[in-house]
């Protein structure tokens, strides 16, 4: 008796089955990209406005123990100065790769969800100044520190996207006004007269005042 072996054909998927499984992925990439990529700015938001409402608070408690705005970034994680009335440290974060430390400001490299710098600014002055070159007295302080975030271009771009800059205004004052947050030139401001911008100014950054004292 002869035995018929059955022979299997090995089922594989044909070039149009192919053509839609990629057609598929394709049109499911193209809606789930765009959502994808809105979380991760939107989480760089947050942790941009966490990170100033810190500074702020360390500002705050490191001039109520020491009579002074910190100078350097460092100080806020550590004594520098062996001062006795130093109860940090004021923040978690540790700065590194500091590339100054000055009284007239202080750089804190990639510090930024953008991997952009913090820079430190402390002014003082007998006679008062304007922040943002506001006018009224309300805008007058004799001792303020600030926080410019920087923004360089980046292939064609600014670092910090325009509509990301006005989300952070608006979790911290509304957008309303320019008292918790305005948008000045890029750059070191020699002191804190900053000139407010567009958000969509080329280079734009972020200024912060994280104290003043009229």
């Amino acid at each position: 008796m002869m035995i018929k072996k059955l022979i299997r054909k090995k089922k594989a998927f044909t070039l149009i089955e192919l053509l839609v499984v990629i057609a598929i992925i394709i049109i499911l990439a193209a809606i789930l990209l765009p959502y994808i990529i809105n979380r991760v700015e939107d989480s760089r938001i947050s942790r941009m406005t966490g990170e100033i409402r810190t500074l702020k608070t360390a500002a705050l408690l490191y001039y109520n123990d020491l009579g002074v705005f910190p100078l350097r970034w460092d100080s806020l994680a550590a004594n520098i100065g062996a001062s006795p009335n130093w109860r940090g440290p004021y923040i978690e974060k540790i700065p590194t790769g500091l590339t100054t430390t000055n009284s007239t400001n202080d750089t804190w490299p990639n510090a930024s969800p953008w991997r952009t710098s913090f820079v430190l600014i402390t002014q003082y002055s007998s006679t008062g100044f304007q922040f943002g070159n506001q006018t009224g007295s309300e805008y007058t302080f004799v001792k303020a520190v600030a926080l410019v975030v920087e923004n360089p271009t980046v292939s064609g771009a600014n670092a910090i996207p325009f509509s990301s800059l006005r989300k952070i205004d608006q979790e911290l004052d509304n957008g309303v006004d320019n008292t918790g947050l305005i948008v000045g030139s890029n750059g070191i401001p020699a002191n804190l007269t900053f000139t407010p911008v567009n958000y969509n100014t080329t280079n734009a950054a972020l200024v912060v005042l994280l104290q003043g004292l009229k």
